[in-house]
């Protein structure tokens, strides 16, 4: 699941897994339009199986 976070409200941007072989590497490019204004917001990336999370800030241009 990757979801952004804007002031405390989390709004799930896409739903679906993508599975990655340990020790393999691989880019994804995906596009999202964010249509509330924010000044800075956090991006979450659900790491399924290991039950983690990656997160990223982002700014507004």
């Amino acid at each position: 699941m990757i979801y952004i976070e804007i002031d405390g409200s989390k709004q799930i941007l896409q739903n679906t897994q993508i599975q990655i072989n340990k020790g393999s590497k691989q880019t994804i490019n995906q596009d999202y339009t964010i249509t509330q204004p924010f000044n800075n917001a956090k991006l979450g990336v659900e790491l399924v199986n290991k039950q983690q999370e990656i997160h990223f800030w982002v700014k507004q241009q």
